[in-house]
């Protein structure tokens, strides 16, 4: 009985060590691991996942409705250990707040709907999310495949070219594998 009662509490410990670590992506909040789009900064980011990171830094331009291209530096601050990234829109990285939340392999932790990154397919997306927003080529750190649902996206590995899109059957995308989760703003 006391070894039953020490295995529990051993298992309960590590489980709840391993969500502490790697808390679920809630699909309906803009905010991870008590981080918040749109108003946490890298300092923030830094007291919750350390100082060993890398930073990629390079310049997009965007053209939102009718607004004139543009020109938008993006800053990846990426924990690749964790897999998980962090997109700051800014030429100082310091004073600006995060724009997107990325997580990608190793990331361990997967949605609250039961996404995980690299087991859960495109039908799986939709048939737990719904139709949602297909895209290629519009995100801002990637050409790669996504589909939306407001401050969530989903997306693969595979690029596909604007064309390939439009001529591509649906099908076909439902079964590529998800291999980026992504918490992005709404703001540019």
């Amino acid at each position: 009985m006391k070894i039953k009662f020490l295995f529990i509490l051993f298992t309960l410990t590590l489980l709840v060590g391993f969500i502490n670590k790697h808390p679920l992506i809630y699909s309906d909040r803009s905010s991870y691991n008590g981080l918040k789009i749109d108003s946490s900064t890298l300092k923030d980011v830094e007291k919750i996942y350390g100082f060993d990171y890398e930073v990629n830094t390079w310049t997009t331009t965007v053209v939102v409705g009718t607004k004139e291209g543009e020109s938008i530096p993006i800053n990846k601050i990426n924990y690749p250990q964790q897999g998980i990234s962090f997109i700051i829109l800014a030429e100082d990285i310091n004073k600006a707040n995060l724009h997107t939340i990325l997580f990608t392999y190793p990331f361990k932790a997967g949605t609250d709907k039961g996404i995980t990154i690299g087991k859960s397919t495109f039908a799986d997306v939709t048939k737990l999310y719904g139709e949602g927003y297909w895209s290629a080529g519009n995100n801002l750190d990637s050409k790669k495949l996504s589909l939306s649902y407001g401050t969530i996206t989903f997306r693969t590995d595979k690029f596909f070219s604007e064309e390939e899109f439009k001529n591509m059957n649906k099908d076909i995308f439902s079964k590529l594998i998800v291999t980026e989760i992504a918490l992005e703003s709404m703001n540019y």
